[in-house]
């Protein structure tokens, strides 16, 4: 049998390329294994070289070798020897039989090759070891027996060495406490010398007592000079109030413009402001009369010009007519036009007392009776008021009624002066004429 083996190319073949794929899966098993990836890189590269050098020598032989065997004849097979019978040997005392064998290990099943890396040069060699296929066999009366080639299990690895475990830290040895210093003892102080007590002192001898020379005489004091007058202060500066404008001739402006020159001057009261801003809904029932008791004409003036007061004097005895009265310019018409008052006054009128005080009033009355033949006892003046300001005297006197808790009902008159004080129209009541005949001081504030 061994000798028909070496005569068998194919088996030869196949035995050598067998040989050499293990090989080289050992030698690829143990480069792949290793922990150093650059030269396990390196040597990746090298094997593939040596791989395709290889595989390309034992496609060569393994052409030549097929070329060869188509060649020759396949060798005729050897006869077969006779058997010799054995001589029969005499039978040996029987003996203790020996130990059984151990069993055989039993084979590992080789550990899977790892894949080869992209760069290997394995990949686009020309010979494959598992593509290659034998080349047909010759017909032959008997096949020849397969030979099944042995592969020698892969040496295992030897177990690396575990890693050293790292000792546990000793434990450092205690420390030695540091000597405990001794206390400082306090020197002892030196005992202080002592010294010798001091001699006494030698006394003076007294000394005579100085004569006592008389007082001299006191200095003659000034007389004291007598204290400067005081001069008191200067009076304050009276406050200047504008003159009053004078006003335009009677019946010269429209209704609207009289009513815008109205409402700028009231601006100027102050408490216009509240009086704006309060509603004013249509008071029923009594509303106290208004007095003004200013006694000076000149106030009076400036009231007809800023407020537009119209005085009018008529005949107790014959109502049908009235004559107004220009004070500024001492003009007096005669007329019967009611609805010009109706437009821009209101109905009821402001009888003035004092005005026999005043002595521009007082000519004029006087002229009006010598050219309209009024006596007088039947002459009658009063000032009628527009109707805006009426309407802030009303909402004034109900609110100082209010403030002291009394019924305007039962009140007649309330009296007080409007005067100009700095910039700004002033109406202080100062009492309340009530209907049984009683008078109510009101406050400064009302």
């Amino acid at each position: 049998m061994s000798v028909t083996r070496d005569n068998d190319p194919v088996a030869y073949t196949l035995r050598l390329a067998v040989c050499v794929t293990a090989a080289i899966a050992v030698h690829l098993l143990a480069v792949f294994s290793s922990s150093q990836e650059e030269e396990a890189k390196a040597e990746q590269q090298r094997i593939a070289v040596v791989l395709k050098e290889t595989m390309t020598k034992v496609k060569e032989e393994m052409e030549k070798l097929l070329q060869e065997a188509q060649a020759e004849p396949p060798p005729p097979e050897p006869e077969p020897e006779p058997e010799e019978p054995e001589p029969e040997e005499p039978e040996p005392q029987q003996a203790e039989p020996p130990p059984p064998e151990p069993p055989p290990p039993a084979p590992t099943a080789p550990e899977p090759m790892p894949e080869a890396p992209q760069d290997l040069a394995l990949a686009d060699a020309d010979v494959s070891v598992l593509e290659l296929e034998p080349p047909p066999r010759p017909r032959r009366p008997e096949p020849l027996p397969q030979v099944e080639p042995v592969l020698e299990p892969p040496k295992p690895e030897p177990p690396k060495p575990e890693p050293p475990k790292p000792e546990p830290p000793k434990p450092e040895p205690p420390k030695p406490e540091p000597p405990k210093p001794e206390p400082v003892r306090p020197e002892p102080r030196p005992e202080p010398v002592r010294q010798p007590p001091p001699p006494e002192p030698v006394r003076p001898e007294p000394r005579p007592e100085p004569v006592r020379q008389p007082p001299p005489p006191e200095p003659v004091r000034p007389e004291p000079r007598p204290e400067p007058v005081r001069q008191p202060p200067p009076p304050p500066e009276p406050v200047r109030t504008p003159a009053p404008p004078v006003p335009p001739e009677i019946g010269s402006e429209t209704v609207a413009q009289r009513d815008a020159r109205l409402h700028q001057t009231m601006r100027e009261l102050s408490d216009f402001n509240e009086f704006a801003t309060t509603s004013r809904d249509e008071v029923k029932g009594k509303i106290p009369a208004i007095l003004f008791t200013n006694e000076d004409e000149a106030e009076w003036m400036a009231l007809i010009a800023y407020f537009d007061l119209l005085p009018i004097a008529y005949a107790k005895s014959d109502p049908s007519y009235y004559v107004t009265i220009d004070v500024a310019r001492r003009q007096m018409n005669h007329t019967r036009d009611f609805e010009f008052l109706q437009q821009r006054y209101g109905r009821n009128g402001m009888l003035v007392r004092q005005l026999g005080t005043m002595p521009q009033f007082v000519a004029a009355a006087r002229a009006i009776m010598a050219q309209f033949s009024i006596a007088p006892h039947d002459l009658t003046i009063q000032f009628l008021l527009p109707r805006p300001f009426a309407a802030y005297l009303n909402w004034k006197a109900l609110k100082t009624c209010h403030e002291l808790r009394l019924d305007p009902a039962t009140v007649k008159a309330c009296r007080g002066r409007l005067v100009r004080e700095g910039t700004k129209w002033v109406w202080r009541v100062d009492d309340l004429l009530l209907e049984d005949g009683r008078t109510t001081r009101v406050g400064r504030g009302g």
